[in-house]
């Protein structure tokens, strides 16, 4: 008998494509490495306030000699002159005090800065605000209205509008004139619903108030965050609540809004 066999077909092996293998240590490397890129280091120190500083603004870009605006308990701002000082291949910073406001007759609570950079505005707890011209270091306005400290002040992002919010427990609107628009606090005499207008108010101080980004999308509102764990967004033409978020459950600091204004950070 003759047996024939079946030959075998060889099988050939494909080769695989090379590609990048991640590892826990290359994931590590990398997030190492990212967190490198995002670390803060010291470049240099200012000192002359003799109080808490509660407030610090940037005038103009730090690539060259610049300027930065702080506020402080001690009643004053101050106006630093910024510029490189050539130590550590020349990424060391110096300050000094160019300029030095005062005017108010209590501790400096919050400080806003037009967006042109040639105005300034502060919040007080002598429970007024001021405008200050910053290259004449001189106040323009003193807005007198709130019976209580003024916590929170913002510009208008077109600077026509002045927001603030206090200890009184309101949000008022402002002009550039110093003149209060409109206020919402809780007094129901302007008002024929008692219980709407009495509702919608904060029940605790007024911690941070803010201008949403103006967007062709959005309407123009006012944000709040009070002591009472709320977020208010106001209608900023009638200061009518839009919506009021309420998901804290302790007293709220500050308030922020996306420069595109869809979102909003509260804490």
């Amino acid at each position: 008998t003759i047996q024939f066999q079946k030959k075998k077909k060889s099988k050939k092996k494909k080769k695989k494509k090379k590609g990048r293998r991640y590892t826990k240590q290359t994931f590590t490397k990398m997030e190492d490495n990212q967190a490198a890129k995002e670390s803060l280091y010291k470049r240099g120190e200012l000192k002359g306030h003799g109080g808490f500083v509660t407030g610090l603004r940037t005038l103009n870009n730090l690539d060259e000699d610049s300027n930065l605006l702080s506020s402080s308990r001690d009643k004053s701002m101050f106006i630093w002159n910024i510029s490189k000082d050539g130590g550590d291949e020349g990424n060391q910073y110096t300050g000094s005090v160019k300029r030095a406001l005062r005017g108010h007759n209590h501790f400096i609570q919050d400080l806003v800065v037009s967006s042109d950079k040639r105005y300034a505005i502060s919040a007080s707890w002598d429970a007024t605000m001021r405008l200050w011209d910053i290259e004449a270091g001189q106040t323009v306005r003193s807005f007198i209205g709130h019976t209580k400290d003024v916590m929170s002040v913002d510009f208008s992002p077109d600077n026509r509008q002045i927001v603030s919010g206090g200890r009184d427990k309101t949000v008022r609107l402002w002009n550039t004139l110093a003149e209060c628009k409109l206020t919402m606090e809780k007094n129901p005499a302007h008002t024929n619903d008692t219980h709407k207008q009495v509702s919608q108010m904060h029940s605790d101080w007024v911690s941070c108030v803010r201008f949403s980004p103006f967007s062709d999308n959005n309407p123009k509102l006012i944000v709040s965050a009070g002591w009472d764990s709320s977020v208010k967004l106001w209608n900023q033409q009638n200061l009518k609540m839009e919506h009021n978020l309420k998901r804290h459950n302790n007293l709220l600091n500050t308030v922020a809004i996306s420069p595109d204004a869809y979102i909003c950070a509260s804490g």
